[in-house]
């Protein structure tokens, strides 16, 4: 009677366990999201045609012809530059194949063309 009451509490606790999801697992799940992004968004961005406007490093925006790096972070799936007159947000940003696209606050989806 023991033994069924030890393996019926052991059932139920592994049941409730697989059912949350700990605060360890839910951050380790966020920083392999962030770092999928980091690596993804990494490298030349800029138009359809010409040059490369800015290069993403890990950790800052390179605006090539400004000559001037913001310092940034990925939130879930938003990068938050940090421009001298405040935070900036390049919401739900993602790569599909060699496009860019976030969503912007005064212009909606925005698209940048890798180049290489």
């Amino acid at each position: 009677m023991k033994r069924l009451f030890l393996i019926g509490s052991l059932i139920i606790n592994i049941s409730c366990n697989n059912s949350i999801q700990s605060p360890v697992l839910k951050d380790n799940n966020e920083r392999l999201l962030n770092d999928s992004v980091y690596n993804s968004i990494q490298g030349y961005w800029g138009g359809t045609t010409g040059e490369p406007v800015f290069y993403i490093h890990r950790d800052s925006i390179n605006y090539l012809g400004e000559h001037k790096s913001y310092k940034y972070i990925i939130h879930e799936k938003d990068v938050v530059v940090f421009y001298k007159n405040g935070p900036y947000i390049m919401g739900d940003i993602h790569v599909l194949n060699d496009t860019l696209i976030f969503n912007l606050p005064e212009s909606g989806v925005t698209k940048a063309i890798r180049k290489k």
